[in-house]
């Protein structure tokens, strides 16, 4: 089930995050072009973005989840490890960079207490039904079953 990208297209990176990207390439020695993945906000809404943003700058906010098909309807394939993703708030800017370091597809159903902790917005199972992430998962969830 899991569709990898292929190692001859690599996504542009975008204007706006360039400046981060290259700083950060520079301080790492240079970083190839193939390793950026998205520049993203967080959530579908401009607060959450800027919420859950701020959640990654504290190390709070160590995991996502999405739904397989909105990763394979989006022309970029499910993110591997060693991509790297700028993060953005509301306006586009660049708040960090993120490394993928585990990729699992596993059922909704089967979501962890460990796995939520990781996503850092509080009480994440238990209060599942509640959050906005649960929200539009469940607004993808319809149709398609798997995360990632």
């Amino acid at each position: 089930m899991r569709q990898q990208r292929s190692t001859t297209s690599t996504m542009a990176i975008p204007s706006h995050v360039m400046t981060m990207w290259s700083a950060f390439s520079l301080e790492q020695g240079g970083i190839p072009e193939e390793r950026f993945y998205e520049a993203f906000g967080f959530g579908d809404s401009p607060a959450l973005a800027d919420e859950l943003g701020q959640l990654v700058l504290s190390g709070i906010k160590r995991a996502t989840a999405g739904s397989v098909w909105s990763y394979e309807s989006s022309g970029k394939g499910v993110p591997k490890p060693g991509d790297l993703s700028v993060v953005t708030d509301s306006n586009d800017i660049p708040l960090c960079i993120i490394e993928t370091v585990q990729v699992d597809i596993v059922p909704f159903s089967a979501v962890t207490e460990e796995f939520a902790a990781t996503e850092g917005e509080g009480g994440w199972l238990s209060g599942l039904l509640a959050s906005s992430a649960c929200r539009v998962l469940q607004q993808r969830m319809r149709k398609h079953r798997s995360l990632v």
